[in-house]
Order: C-alpha cells, then structure tokens, then sequence
C-alpha cells in the first residue's frame, strides 16, 4: 500500500509504503486489523483506511497484480537488480547477492519475499523500493517498440480510477523527471507481537511531523489527535530515512 502525493508544479513525487502489518481501525467498522486485510474489502476500503490513517484525500488509486507485474518485467527483457542479501525465496527462487539480470518470475520473488530475509517486512520494503527504480531506469531507455508490447499486458494487470485524461497528464509530467525528484520515505515505529499478532506500529508524534514536513507543506499542520495512528509500542526502531529513488 503506497501513498503517493505528486507536485506537477516541482515535479516531486513523495512516496510512503505503509508496511503490510501495521495494525489500525478499518474504515466500515472500527475494528482492529492489520492493513493487509482491508483490500479483502475492496480497493475503496484500503484508501479509506490510509486516508484516515494520515489525514489525507486520495485523488485517485492504482491497483496492479503480481502476475501482471511478472510479464511487464518479461516483456522489458528482465531487469538488472541489486540485492543485498543472497537468498532462496519460499517458492525456490534463488537471489545471488548483488546485481543480477531477473525474469519476471525471479522479480516477483525478490520483492513478495520477507520470511528468508533479514529484517523481515522492512527488507522487502527496501526490495520494493529497489525494484521500482531498476523499473524506472528500463522504462526510461524502452524504444517504442518495447513499450507498444507492454501496452496489452498493462491494459490487463492494472486498474484505476483515472480518467485517460488524467493518464495523459501524468505521462506528460513524467517526461524528463529526474529519478531524485522521487523520494521514498519510511514510516518511523516498530515490528513486534501485539495481541497475538505480528504487527507493525507507527511512533505517532514521529509520523505527524513526517506528514507536515513532505506531504502537507501547503496546507494547515496535522495534529496527532487527528490522525487514525494506534501506537501500541513506546519505542521507535525503524526511522524515516527519505530515499531519493537512485
């Protein structure tokens, strides 16, 4: 789940990857549950939950499948990753340490991974973040070719809420970005055992001041009272590290 705010006037894009495990209210009936299972409730659901989570209106949503996800990466050829960590996924795909060129199915593994990796959920996070930038860098140097071939698998893999209007505009805007103008940043808190739960817990203080510095700079700050945020560790060990995109 990734909430993205994009600046058509600086030509930003601020990305936040909410961990799959964070624990919170859902949107239709309060109860507590982790994040993961409100897209059991629909992609209406989901934004609700991360709007009320940070104080925020989503415009618009973009739902993609790892299956599409597989052959966008084929379709580009594979893709040359970086990893880490040398790792054989739960599916037995095995990942080498450092940079590899990656199928579509070798891609879905190294970024779906977390139980055969250090750091769990916060290493696939970093995959993730990892991944969209070798994207990035493939679709920058595609010919047209390349991408008149992805053309069917994206009409199949992605859906939305946008107007092709509003795909256009977006495209246009991409035009020319530089890939340091997106940033990634991660939520500050905590993975622990919460009431029978492995979950995720954002520091709440933390979290506001990272909203009203990069994502609402325009507009009145946030109170912690008024985000949707159930702190339920008192320490922070994963803070906000602000990666520009490489």
């Amino acid at each position: 789940n990734i909430l993205a705010v994009v600046n058509p006037k600086t030509r930003q894009i601020l990305l936040i990857n909410t961990p799959r495990d964070y624990y919170l209210p859902l949107a239709f009936n309060g109860e507590m549950d982790k994040l993961t299972h409100a897209g059991m409730y629909g992609v209406q659901e989901s934004m609700a939950v991360l709007d009320n989570l940070y104080g925020t209106k989503t415009s618009y949503y973009g739902r993609i499948n790892f299956w599409g996800l597989i052959d966008i990466v084929d379709a580009l050829g594979g893709l040359e990753i970086t990893s880490d960590y040398a790792f054989t996924s739960v599916d037995g795909y095995k990942i080498k340490k450092g940079t590899q060129l990656m199928d579509g199915q070798t891609a879905e593994a190294f970024v779906r991974e977390r139980k055969h990796v250090p750091g769990g959920d916060a290493t696939r996070q970093k995959n993730q973040r990892v991944f969209l930038s070798a994207l990035m860098d493939r679709l920058l140097e595609a010919t047209a070719a390349d991408l008149a071939k992805m053309v069917p698998t994206l009409v199949g893999m992605v859906g939305t809420d946008m107007t092709p209007n509003t795909i256009l505009e977006f495209a246009k805007m991409a035009q020319g970005l530089e890939k340091s103008n997106i940033i990634f940043h991660s939520l500050p808190g905590k993975y622990g055992s919460y009431d029978g739960y492995s979950v995720f817990s954002m520091n709440a203080e933390k979290t506001a001041e990272l909203l009203n510095q990069y994502f609402r700079p325009h507009s009145d700050p946030v109170a912690v009272s008024e985000l949707g945020i159930k702190q339920v560790f008192d320490t922070t060990t994963v803070e906000d590290d602000a990666q520009p995109m490489q």
